[in-house]
């Protein structure tokens, strides 16, 4: 049942990330590239981490796969938008994942990168924000419902099975919370 579980919310991820593929391509939507590119990193790892540690991996394996094409739409539609400081931070947060990554062992990378998914989020969260319309909510929805699967089909509560895809749930309801609100005129 618990790899069931996770399996359904991969294939939920998977088809999210489709979605949003084709909601930046039509420009209907827009997204942070920085974010984007950080979670790619991080999901790697995370998945990397994951695997070696057995633990509840589909979920973080499938949004590094699929996040390359998201990433790729989103420079082909809206440029390289990137600042001096999203450079620096960029460098300094994947270098010291990739240092835990190297150095220590997999749940205490799962852990770092996690928390720097978190923190890489900040971009997009200004984003939706600033400019909530421009949010796809439903989207996130879909993301939120992967995470909750796949928390849910963690076998234990261990981290390597409960923390990625927990603390992913609450950052896709974060996103969700501020693309539904109005915005004051």
């Amino acid at each position: 049942m618990f790899v069931l579980l996770q399996w359904l919310g991969g294939f939920i991820a998977m088809f999210a990330n489709r979605k949003m593929y084709h909601v930046i391509k039509n420009d209907e939507k827009h997204q942070n590239f920085t974010s984007w590119s950080l979670w790619f990193v991080f999901d790697t790892i995370v998945a990397i981490s994951t695997i070696n540690a057995d633990g509840n991996w589909i979920l973080s394996l499938v949004y590094s796969i699929s996040s390359l094409a998201v990433i790729f739409m989103i420079a082909r539609k809206d440029g390289f938008q990137i600042h001096l400081m999203e450079i620096i931070t960029m460098i300094v947060i994947i270098f010291i994942s990739v240092m835990l990554w190297i150095f220590t062992n997999n749940v205490k990378t799962i852990i770092v990168c996690t928390i720097a998914i978190a923190i890489s989020s900040i971009p997009q969260i200004k984003n939706t924000w600033q400019k909530p319309n421009e949010t796809p909510t439903v989207i996130y929805i879909y993301f939120a419902f992967a995470e909750l699967l796949s928390f849910l089909g963690g076998e234990s509560w261990q981290i390597k099975d409960k923390f990625y895809p927990g603390v992913e749930f609450v950052l896709c309801l974060f996103i969700i919370l501020l693309s539904v609100r109005k915005v004051r005129k």
